[in-house]
């Protein structure tokens, strides 16, 4: 990170356990919500997967 020492560098690299589970579990529970990942049968996410690649193909598609 171009400092003089790596203590300098541990300063601005320390890892908040409390904030790093808590990361996770917003991860987790969206993962769980997402159509993309979620228990559906393998077919129908990719059949949704397909769906989302042309969408986001189509020139005509304005961003949201």
């Amino acid at each position: 990170m171009g400092h003089e020492s790596t203590s300098m560098d541990d300063r601005y690299t320390m890892i908040d356990d409390e904030a790093l589970e808590d990361a996770r579990r917003r991860m987790d529970a969206f993962s769980a919500s997402a159509w993309i990942t979620g228990r559906r049968r393998p077919a129908t996410r990719i059949k949704n997967l397909k769906d989302e690649l042309r969408r986001l193909e189509d020139p005509g598609d304005k961003p949201r």
